[in-house]
């Protein structure tokens, strides 16, 4: 008698661990292609599925010094100086791409951390909320 319940807690701990498998792979959401007009049965037409997200696209900021002058690259923008940046990023802002996009500013080593503070806030005045800190190798290392 004994070895029968061994058996029996074995099969009982087994389906218990296959349980918990099998739970998790009820929540992916698979399915094969099928005419757009047609459901599983083929009589009635499909409920449309929800079109999938896409991430968030990456803009880079390059900041680079020249002289006494910091300067912009980036987001369409060539070489703007900081003074001007605030207007473009609001311009940027305007074409209702500031919720989709992650800023990421990249400043050269010579560049003073003011100057990036100050790209961080003129970011963050246009609606651009996610705007994250990265560093960019030069071509030379």
């Amino acid at each position: 008698m004994t070895p029968m319940v061994d058996v029996v807690l074995v099969i009982l701990i087994f389906f218990m661990a296959a349980t918990g498998l099998a739970v998790s792979e009820r929540f992916l959401r698979t399915g094969l292609p099928r005419d757009p007009g047609q459901s599983a049965s083929g009589d009635t037409p499909a409920p449309s599925a929800e079109s999938p997200t896409l991430p968030p696209s990456r803009a880079l900021l390059r900041i680079t010094r020249e002289g006494r002058r910091t300067l912009v690259t980036g987001l369409g923008m060539d070489r703007v100086g900081l003074g001007d940046i605030s207007r473009r990023l609001q311009d940027f802002a305007d074409a209702d791409a500031s919720d989709s996009i992650i800023v990421v500013v990249a400043p050269d080593g010579d560049v003073p951390y003011q100057d990036v503070v100050i790209l961080h806030d003129a970011c963050a005045k246009a609606g651009i909320a996610n705007v994250r800190l990265g560093l960019v190798e030069r071509a030379g290392s």
